[in-house]
């Protein structure tokens, strides 16, 4: 059990900088739990006796303290393990007796957080949708009744639990691959009143209204909304049955429209900008955490312009890039990425990237693998792939991608999507070494060597595992695996190529054959067994 002292100082820094966003707990109210958690008796009174708290508040506050570790960076950190709290906690939550309870959920939030802060995105799945169901059993999704005797704290930490949850909702639905599991239909809870904490300890809930607006929620409650738009369009722009041209120049452009208006209603402090907030207090957190989103749902939006069809990628013939306004979608889609890139890079110049930072880390691997496919299918010469600050775009996804990698374990879903990644990027490198074509419509040779000096350095070809996700492309026919080689300065790289009958059962880059859509670049759930190169894992997984 840690000190008071020790206690305090995980909670400022769970508070303060771990949560910018998901914030369901109710400061005050949890640093009473563990003043109450870490009390001892007074060997000179015998009179008084020990005070333990109990039960599923116990549980909240030691995912508290494991979470805070996890968001310390490893001067502070040293040697300290948060492994023993998070083991405390899934003891009493497994055995918790009684109808389900408010703490519960939170509990079980926090959890859920924990767990893809260290890299364990599969439990976190299916802990999230029990948590889920008791949310519903509760009926938190629903206002509360106006006869319903309950206290302003509960009232609001009601709202903040399900609206929290309906953003997790969100990304580990695109994450995974699966279905959302709340429908907005169904809801009708309002968003938490965005109220200071120490506000809310000794007022009536009926007095809420002349409290002042100086709370930490401003981030939450729009990171909700824009949960909400990203829903939108998923459901508009990955349907099953493949849309237009048209169709989807409409749909993009209506979704793009509720982004802006989205980011029009931000308070200024959270607009995005582009200076890269990556300091220590919460407003400079909430801003990148918001900043990544919003340029994270700009990919969503316009990425299928950039790539629509994934048998044509690689293909020389691109009628549709002279279009100006297919032009407009995929330079904000690149722009986006490189946002993404940017800011992560200032994270790590500044030292404030934290390997707990799951959310940022994900965002980023689309990011990257966004910018191979758009190297990869446009077969640019490097030195046109520099971005408005002068920096290769390439390089830029090089030097994310190693650092992302740097922080994930082995055996992570993480790590093995940065394998992906790594082959990803070979065939970029290959792309851009094959030929380009200048101003006047000739080809031009391009110097492999120079292509590979821009890399960073060079990994290990590994298999790469994935799985489906919006249900494109794919076929149930084995391929035959062939192994292919190329030169990149002088280095000798392989590569596992499958063989199909005809083109429509892959993704194909000239002559090579992937298994890739834009859903499995989005997942980083991948099965353990699964190679997005071949359409083996149909056969394997369904």
């Amino acid at each position: 059990m840690p000190s008071k002292d020790e206690s305090d100082r995980m909670l400022a820094r769970y508070f303060e900088f771990a949560t910018p966003t998901y914030r369901f707990f109710h400061r005050p109210t949890v640093e009473s739990w563990a003043c109450q958690l870490c009390l001892r008796p007074d060997t000179s009174n015998y009179k008084q006796k020990e005070s333990r708290l109990e039960g599923v508040r116990a549980a909240a506050v030691y995912l508290v303290w494991a979470q805070a570790i996890e968001y310390e960076d490893m001067t502070q950190r040293g040697s300290k393990s948060s492994a023993p709290y998070f083991e405390k906690a899934v003891s009493i939550l497994e055995t918790e007796p009684g109808p389900p309870q408010l703490e519960s959920v939170q509990a079980r939030l926090a959890m859920c957080l924990y767990l893809l802060s260290t890299f364990r995105i599969n439990e976190c799945w299916y802990r999230f949708g029990m948590t889920t169901l008791i949310i519903m059993a509760m009926g938190l999704h629903r206002k509360t009744e106006t006869s319903r005797k309950v206290g302003l704290v509960e009232q609001e930490c009601r709202k903040r639990a399900f609206w929290s949850s309906y953003i997790l909702d969100r990304y580990l639905s695109v994450m995974k691959g699966r279905p959302r599991i709340f429908r907005d239909e169904d809801i009708d809870q309002e968003y938490p009143v965005n109220v200071d904490d120490d506000d809310m300890v000794f007022t009536d809930k009926d007095l809420i209204a002349v409290l002042p607006l100086r709370g930490l929620l401003d981030a939450s409650i729009n990171h909700a909304k824009l949960s909400t738009i990203m829903g939108n369009a998923t459901d508009m722009l990955y349907s099953l049955r493949p849309l237009t041209r048209e169709e989807l120049q409409t749909k993009a452009g209506l979704v793009t429209k509720l982004l802006d208006d989205w980011e029009q209603g931000l308070p200024q402090f959270l607009r995005p900008t582009h200076r890269t907030f990556t300091g220590k207090r919460m407003f400079e957190r909430q801003n990148s955490v918001l900043k990544l989103s919003h340029a994270h749902m700009r990919i969503l939006i316009n990425r299928q312009f950039l790539l629509s069809n994934f048998s044509t990628l690689g293909q020389v013939d691109r009628p549709d890039d002279d279009d100006l306004e297919h032009q407009k979608y995929v330079r904000d889609c690149i722009s986006a990425a490189y946002v993404i890139i940017d800011t992560v890079e200032g994270f790590v110049d500044d030292g404030n990237l934290i390997k707990g930072f799951w959310f940022t880390q994900y965002i980023a691997l689309c990011a990257i693998s966004t910018l191979y496919i758009y190297i990869i299918h446009h077969r640019l010469n490097p030195n046109s792939l520099v971005s408005p600050s002068g920096k290769s775009y390439f390089a830029a996804a090089g030097k994310c991608r190693n650092y992302i990698e740097n922080l994930a374990p082995e055996g992570s879903h993480s790590k093995r999507y940065n394998t992906l990644l790594t082959r990803l990027r070979n065939r970029a490198m290959r792309s851009m070494g094959d030929a380009v074509v200048d101003s006047e419509g000739d080809r031009m040779r391009y110097n492999s060597t120079e292509v590979s000096g821009l890399l960073p350095h060079s990994h290990p070809i590994e298999p790469v595992y994935n799985g489906n996700f919006y249900g494109e492309g794919g076929n149930n026919e084995r391929g035959v695996g062939m192994e292919a080689g190329f030169e990149t300065g002088g280095q000798e790289v392989g590569i596992q190529i499958p063989e199909y009958p005809d083109s429509s059962s892959g993704l194909i880059m000239e002559n090579d054959t992937l298994q890739l859509t834009w859903g499995y670049l989005d997942q980083l759930g991948l099965p353990e067994h699964f190679d997005a190169f071949t359409t083996q894992y149909e056969e394997d997984y369904f």
